[in-house]
């Protein structure tokens, strides 16, 4: 038959039911014999080092259950949620996917590519100061004037040339100089800088670095005023398609550039200005793109599956231990509960 014990509230009992008295102790009293059982009950049943002081937790502390568990619990949500906020970062952002093919991408312009050429040559008076265009079918025109504006630089003793203009998609070139000027000059200066050449249309994306416009601060101030300047130009067709399908055209291109003194047929110096261009076959595409939502959940169900099992283990089961351990400890002191010892240690 199991024996009956009472003991007051304000002893901490957690292992009393392994008591084995028949009659009412004092809590001093079942406190120490609690310690004897604790060494007894490692020396039976060869408990190992760790197994005491969780015993010991139970009965006096049952708080501590939760102190080891709380910091490293702590880092893996922190962990946990820096993983599932990079992938959302990486789910929301656009990424930029480049590829190159051979082919005409904007079979839709006729043939045309847009310029737009803007250049100071701070020597040179504006009346002096035309654009020529010629090419390999057959196109020569000296004096450009369409879409093309001249600003009066140095108090008229300079002059800014913006034109917008357009070429056609075969080997070519346009210059800057004299040549549709009514009267010659004697010594042309042509120290120039150049503010502006691209082709096409704007293109300004973040994650795209092209060279749309490499030409762009271009200084030859402190070159010889009576040379000719020579850019050649590798024109690279450019598409840009973003999230919903648009594209854009737009041409990069690469260049060389030399210097020297030309001489016309009668012995005069008439420097230019000359942008060669030719046109690459190779097309750069870049696509916007964001990643598949399908590929987001995969990635990220591991994440919630470790979120999940973590939060339950350690919140839920952190309550259960908690409450299971108040139910242990008695309250008020003075009063008096009766607990049944089990007769397996009698």
């Amino acid at each position: 038959m199991p024996f009956q014990v009472g003991i007051p509230r304000n002893c901490c009992l957690g292992t009393s039911q392994f008591l084995k008295w028949g009659f009412s102790l004092s809590a001093e009293s079942v406190c120490q014999q609690m310690e004897k059982l604790e060494k007894s009950l490692a020396a039976q049943f060869q408990y190992c080092h760790s197994a005491v002081p969780a015993l010991r937790c139970l009965t006096r502390e049952p708080k501590c259950l939760l102190i080891p568990q709380t910091p490293l619990s702590v880092c893996c949500c922190l962990f946990i949620l820096f993983l599932f906020l990079s992938e959302l970062t990486g789910f929301i952002a656009t990424e930029i996917v480049n590829e190159l093919y051979v082919d005409d991408p904007d079979k839709d312009s006729g043939g045309k590519i847009e310029v737009n050429l803007n250049i100071s040559l701070p020597n040179l008076h504006c009346e002096l100061v035309g654009l020529d265009i010629q090419d390999e079918m057959g196109r020569h025109e000296v004096g450009h004037i369409d879409n093309s504006m001249k600003i009066p630089l140095n108090n008229g003793d300079g002059c800014r040339f913006e034109g917008h203009f357009s070429i056609n998609k075969v080997p070519g070139n346009f210059h800057v100089s004299t040549h549709s000027a009514t009267a010659q000059p004697q010594n042309p200066d042509m120290t120039h800088v150049i503010h502006k050449l691209s082709f096409g249309d704007k293109l300004q994306v973040h994650n795209v670095h092209g060279a749309f416009n490499a030409l762009e601060g271009a200084d030859k101030l402190s070159s010889n005023p009576l040379a000719s300047h020579d850019y050649i130009l590798k024109i690279v067709p450019t598409v840009y398609e973003d999230m919903s399908g648009k594209q854009r055209y737009s041409y990069q291109y690469t260049v060389a550039n030399k210097e020297y003194v030309a001489y016309s047929h009668t012995g005069r110096i008439i420097p230019a200005i000359w942008f060669r261009y030719d046109l690459s076959p190779i097309t750069v595409k870049y696509t916007e793109r964001r990643q598949p939502l399908y590929r987001f959940i995969t990635s990220d169900t591991e994440v919630f599956w470790v979120f999940y099992t973590e939060f339950y283990s350690v919140l839920l089961l952190g309550l259960i231990r908690s409450a299971s351990s108040r139910h242990f400890l008695l309250g008020r002191s003075g009063e008096e509960l009766h607990y049944q010892i089990p007769e397996v240690f009698s």
